[in-house]
């Protein structure tokens, strides 16, 4: 809308040029022969109008702008306090799970791991990348995503653009998450099994990626090392 106006406005002026120098508009101000009359004229010429409207416009097109800005503010704000409160709900309801014992339990544990999933997944979809870093490194910290004793399936999860620089995430299994964009620098993702997940343009540099099972994933333009691939399962990998 402001580019629209602005290209209105740019146009107006354009032709208020034009007219003033090739016809001779005299009242615009920019006719190259102004007429002298006798006396003293007190008709103000477009040059005038200008000088004299352009403090207001410049007062009104500020206020828009930090108005604008405040609004931008005030959403990220926002968006900042519902993913810290999406996060702190998840983190005490699945503590809660774990020290009540429940997802360990023979009797109801399948029950519990599949409602354990849906929060997981619900909460991944509202998280930024810093968050979805968070959520992982804690359920492989919990155990719960561990390479011969997974508990918690993360098939569909969404990982893009996850922030996980550094991270420990050795030993686990995560099978048909989705890790585009995501960032893996200095990361131990030693002997991991991601069979049919996405890396498409994820950033594995300087990461240790021995013995990981890359299994049908995808690591379409990804920042990978040919050491870093000769030292991973690429079986039916596509790259």
């Amino acid at each position: 809308m402001g580019f629209f106006i602005f290209l209105v406005c740019f146009i107006i002026l354009g032709i208020t040029i034009f007219g003033g120098y090739f016809l001779d508009w005299n009242w615009t101000g920019f006719s190259i022969s102004q007429p002298t009359p006798e006396g003293v004229s007190n008709k103000k010429l477009l040059w005038d109008w200008l000088d004299l409207l352009f403090v207001p416009f410049a007062v009104v097109i500020g206020a828009w702008y930090l108005q604008r800005s405040q609004r931008n503010t005030e959403k990220l704000i926002e968006e900042e306090h519902e993913q810290r409160a999406t996060f702190e709900n998840y983190l005490e309801w699945m503590t809660s799970v774990i020290l009540d014992g429940k997802i360990l339990d023979a009797s109801n544990s399948a029950i519990v791991s599949e409602l354990a999933r849906i929060r997981t997944l619900t909460a991944l979809r509202s998280l930024d990348g810093g968050r979805k870093a968070d959520v992982l490194q804690f359920l492989r910290d919990a155990g719960l995503i561990e390479k011969d004793n997974s508990i918690l399936s993360l098939n569909s999860a969404d990982f893009r653009y996850a922030l996980l620089d550094s991270a420990i995430l050795s030993d686990v299994k995560v099978h048909a998450a989705n890790f585009q964009g995501a960032s893996f620098k200095d990361a131990n993702l030693a002997r991991s099994d991601f069979t049919g997940c996405d890396f498409s343009h994820a950033n594995f540099e300087d990461a240790e990626v021995i013995a990981v099972n890359f299994f049908q994933a995808s690591l379409k333009e990804a920042k990978i090392s040919q050491n870093q691939v000769e030292s991973s399962c690429t079986h039916q990998t596509r790259f």
